[in-house]
């Protein structure tokens, strides 16, 4: 069946058109030869072009079937090749994969990796298995142990890299049989010869170092007929390279061993790793210089800097290693630090205070955070830096900017005495990092110093505060310290000895009372493991018959190397806890107070009953005898009916007085939505009265919703209600933020009122003017201040009689 219409190679495109993962897998993996089978046909399997051509078979020879490659594998592989395809339809784990050998068009046999995957249709049956061949190379027969001649003629010339074949005579004596056009590029050999049987050349070329592993591996091979693979270094005309060789011995009948060498140029690869290794040094020796200095007492400083120098120092192979200060208000520089080299003399004290101005060109450079490399002082123009660094004995000199932030603040310098010194790109790139390091170091070290001089600031400045400040920290591993307690804590504990508490908390803990230490603790410990706030109150044995009430607040933070620290505050709250019992008194007070008001809602509420009876009989009796009553007689029943009503309505205003606050929910309330209901509701008092309310931007706040109605609402009808004669009322509301509360001023243009006055206002029942001029309970602004009262604010007026009055009142900001 021609190739191109062959129905499992058409199903095969259509799967890598859908399975674009399975495609690249086989690009990858089988780049000698793809094969794909029919389960549900057993007798059908397709191999591509490939296959067979690398088998040396002309591919329209051969069959698609089983049977057309399984006659060219090797008798004792080919029942675990079948056996490996079975296993791997019965576990869909199992890995097909196998080393197969094949019979080659030309003879001898090569070797090829077989691998496969199993491909599942919807119901999980396997119906097809696809997979490739990678070929690994010609094997010897079992019969001569040789290869074809033709094979190696073929093969080695046309592999890429380089190859050759060595052979190894029982005498010790050996010869090159065949050079691939590389090896003979590497050693210079002409390219027409064939045989090199006088080997001494190409061994002198070998790496002296590396000669004796050599030969060492060759002629373990050559005994053990194992696999010869071994890095090594040769000597060439273009240089010395690294090279890598693999090669399976094959032994004659003259005893002699033969290797067909495949070599690989790998000198990138192990000048990459060189590389690698000396930055791996190098950071290695940058983080043990940091590690020393972190771990060293403040005071041996100076000691460890000098130190970190010498070990950067000899890791190049400077002779003189320092640390110059720049001073850009002085416009001079001056040694600070200086390491140098046995023998070397120092130069520290002659460098103090240098003129700026005697190398503009150095520092020109370092400001653009450039190195001065000076590889040979003696070829420096005859200038100032010269006569600066030829007393020195320098002759090789690198300095390197230290950086701040991108603020330039000295510079690291490398002096070589002894002899010159070219830096390499990788060596300055390292002594770049070092700058750095040192800059950290300094930079630590200044920080350690303000840290000092701080904790003594702060001692002083938590002299006078209340209680003591403290911080609190616990290891990984929970042991605790206290690392500051400030003085007040003398205060808070007289006998306490806060020298010791600072590494062992346990000197704290003994004063807390008995009963609260076990909480203390526990509540420690919960705060440490879910890093929440360490809030309690708990007594202290302040001397042995004095116990007082300590109040401690604290929140952890856990830092990068996992120790916990708490940052917070002890107060002695022993006068609190008096207030405490005090405020329990007064709660118990306003219970009572409660069950009086629960009365007089009750008690007003059953007094309407009795008022509506007189009221009712009161109106009958006028309305039913009117013919019969004189005029007293009729004027008294009305001064009844009226009396009933006022006393209706003082009992609806002491009821709503009562009322006021009984629900205690609080909601968040728009107080610009309030004013904008009531002045709805007014509509027929401001048309009729011709009122304007100006109000603009009032906050949202929280609070009882009802009781802020009525607050607003008795305010803005009192304005409107007690206005002057002629006038029309003006009311303006405002608001504004005053510290954590809101401020309201309600505002109008009325009558006023007396200064006498202006406090007996707010009282139950308090009336300035007689019924007939106003009408009125005077109970309006005894709810106003109840309201303001549930709101824990204030409330007051400030008038002027006949120029108005604006009233005030705050309500706490609770958000």
């Amino acid at each position: 069946m021609p190739r191109e219409s062959y129905y499992l190679e058409t199903e095969l495109l259509s799967y890598f058109s859908d399975n674009p993962e399975l495609f690249q897998f086989i690009e990858q993996a089988a780049a000698d030869g793809i094969w794909y089978w029919d389960l549900e046909r057993p007798e059908e399997e397709w191999m591509n072009a490939q296959f067979w051509r690398t088998l040396g078979y002309p591919p329209e020879s051969m069959e698609h079937t089983p049977a057309s490659w399984q006659q060219l594998v090797h008798p004792d592989d080919l029942p675990t090749v079948l056996a490996d395809a079975a296993q791997a339809l019965k576990d869909p784990v199992y890995k097909f994969a196998r080393d197969v050998r094949y019979r080659h068009y030309k003879g001898y046999w090569v070797k090829m990796r077989c691998f496969g995957v199993v491909l599942k249709n919807q119901q999980g049956l396997g119906t097809r298995m696809l997979g490739g061949h990678r070929y690994l190379g010609a094997v010897p027969d079992g019969k001569d142990q040789q290869l074809p001649h033709d094979f190696l003629s073929y093969l080695l010339p046309n592999l890429p890299g380089a190859s050759y074949k060595y052979r190894l005579y029982p005498d010790g004596s050996d010869e090159f049989s065949f050079l691939s056009p590389e090896i003979k590029a590497w050693f210079g050999i002409p390219g027409e010869t064939e045989i090199i049987k006088n080997t001494e050349g190409i061994w002198k070329a070998v790496h002296p170092e590396d000669t004796v592993m050599l030969e060492t591996a060759i002629q373990r091979s050559a005994d053990d007929l194992n696999l010869f693979q071994l890095e090594w270094r040769l000597i060439t005309p273009s240089g010395m390279k690294w090279i890598s060789t693999t090669a399976q011995p094959h032994k004659n009948e003259d005893g002699s061993v033969e290797w067909y060498v495949f070599v690989s140029d790998i000198t990138d690869r192990k000048e990459a790793e060189a590389a690698l290794r000396a930055q791996l040094q190098m950071q290695e020796a940058l983080r043990k210089i940091s590690t020393q200095h972190i771990s060293q007492p403040l005071e041996d400083a100076d000691v460890t800097i000098n130190q970190a120098l010498g070990t950067i120092g000899r890791f190049v192979n400077a002779d003189r290693v320092y640390i110059f200060d720049y001073d850009f208000k002085k416009q001079t520089t001056s040694n600070t630090y200086e390491w140098c080299a046995e023998g070397i003399e120092p130069e520290i004290d002659n460098l103090q205070d240098v003129p700026m101005s005697f190398f503009p060109d150095w520092l020109t450079a370092h400001l653009n955070n450039e190195v001065m490399h000076i590889p040979n002082v003696q070829e420096l123009p005859q200038n100032m830096l010269r006569e600066v660094l030829e007393p020195q004995g320098i002759k090789s000199l690198l300095a390197v900017p230290m950086y701040q932030g991108d603020r330039c603040t000295g510079f690291v310098g490398f002096d070589s005495v002894k002899d010159y010194h070219v830096y390499s790109k990788q060596e300055m790139e390292f002594l770049r990092l070092s700058a750095q390091v040192l800059v950290n170091i300094l930079t630590y070290t200044e920080e350690r110093v303000k840290l000092i001089n701080s904790k003594q600031e702060l001692q002083k400045l938590t002299q006078n505060v209340p209680g003591a400040i403290l911080k609190l920290q616990m290891t990984p591993e929970g042991k605790f310290s206290v690392p500051f307690l400030s003085e007040g804590a003398r205060r808070l504990i007289p006998n306490l000895n806060i020298e010791q508490v600072h590494n062992n908390l346990e000197e704290l803990l003994f004063h807390i009372y008995h009963e609260d230490l076990s909480a203390f603790y526990h509540n420690l410990l919960t705060s440490s493991e879910k890093l929440s706030k360490f809030y309690m109150e708990y007594r202290v044995r302040t001397t042995e018959d004095t116990i007082r009430w300590h109040r401690i607040d604290m929140r952890p933070e856990q830092e990068a190397n996992g120790v916990i620290a708490w940052y917070g505050i002890v107060l002695d709250v022993s006068e609190q806890k008096e207030m405490e019992h005090i405020k329990d008194q007064h709660r118990a007070l306003k219970d009572k107070y409660n069950e009086v008001e629960n009365f007089a809602f009750i008690a007003s509420h059953d007094l309407k009953e009795p008022l509506r009876t007189i009221g009712s009989f009161s109106r009958l009796l006028l309305r039913q005898y009117q013919s019969h009553l004189d005029d007293n007689a009729k004027e008294y029943l009305q001064f009844i009916t009226d009396g009933s009503v006022r006393m209706s309505k003082l009992i609806d205003g002491l009821l709503e007085f009562s009322r006021l606050g009984r629900n205690r929910t609080q909601e968040m309330v728009s107080c610009q939505a309030i004013v904008e209901e009531i002045l709805s509701d007014f509509d027929t008092i401001l048309r009729e009265s011709g009122a304007v309310v100006k109000y603009a931007d009032l906050p949202t706040i929280q609070g009882f919703p009802m009781e802020l109605r009525q607050l607003f609402q008795n305010l803005i009808s009192n304005a409107i209600k007690f206005r002057k004669q002629g006038h029309i009322p003006e009311v303006e509301i405002n608001a504004r933020r005053r510290e954590k509360a809101w401020l309201f001023e309600v505002k109008d243009n009325g009558i006023g009122i007396p200064e006498e006055h202006q406090e007996r206002i707010f009282e139950i029942f308090s009336r300035l003017h007689s019924r007939q001029d106003y009408e009125g309970t005077g109970i309006g602004l005894a709810n106003c201040k109840k309201i303001v009262d549930l709101h824990n604010g204030d409330i007051w007026v400030e008038s002027t009689p006949g120029a108005g009055s604006i009233f005030y009142f705050t309500i706490p900001d609770k958000q």
